[in-house]
C-alpha cells in the first residue's frame, strides 16, 4: 500500500523509522529535475537535494500543513539552490582538468635510467686526459647516488 507524503510525513513524526526513507524515494527525481535545472553542476545539484532533505528532515515538527509535503520540500531545495548559487557566484571554482590516460607516462626503469647517467657521467670525467673535471667531482661529492668517477 503506498502512503501519501502526508502521511509518510505524520509516520516519520510518529517514529517509524522507515517513513522517511519512503518519502525521500518518492520526492527525490522531482527535486533532482529541479536541482539540476537550477544548477550549473552536477555535485552542485546531488549536494542541494540532500542538503534540502537533510533540513526537512530535522525541521519535519515545523511542518505547518500550509501545503503539501512536495510544495514545503520543493520550497526548501530552492532555498538551498539560491544559497548555494550565491555561494559559487561569489568564489567561483576553478573545474578540475579531466585525466587524459593516453598521456599518462608507462612504467619507467629506473636502473636503466641510472646506468645511463651514470655512463654519461664517467664519460665526461675522462673525457680530458684522464683527469677528472671539476663538474664530476662537485656533483659527487653533492650527490652519493652515483658513484665518484
Amino acid at each position: 500500500m503506498t502512503r501519501s507524503e502526508g502521511e509518510l510525513l505524520a509516520a516519520h513524526l510518529a517514529g517509524d523509522p522507515l517513513a522517511f526513507g519512503e518519502l525521500f524515494n518518492k520526492l527525490y527525481p522531482r527535486l533532482w529535475v529541479t536541482a539540476i535545472h537550477t544548477l550549473d553542476s552536477r555535485e552542485d545539484a546531488a549536494e542541494a537535494v540532500l542538503d534540502a532533505l537533510t533540513r526537512a528532515h530535522q525541521g519535519a515538527a515545523g511542518f505547518r500543513a500550509d501545503s503539501s509535503v512536495a510544495t514545503w520540500v520543493h520550497r526548501i531545495l530552492l532555498n538551498v539552490c539560491r544559497d548555494r548559487h550565491r555561494h559559487n557566484r561569489s568564489r567561483p571554482a576553478i573545474p578540475m582538468p579531466s585525466p587524459d590516460f593516453d598521456q599518462i607516462p608507462g612504467h619507467r626503469n629506473v636502473i636503466a635510467e641510472r646506468e645511463l647517467i651514470s655512463g654519461t657521467r664517467s664519460t665526461s670525467c675522462r673525457s680530458t686526459s684522464g683527469y677528472r673535471s671539476s663538474w664530476c667531482t662537485s656533483t659527487a661529492t653533492r650527490s652519493q647516488r652515483w658513484p665518484a668517477c
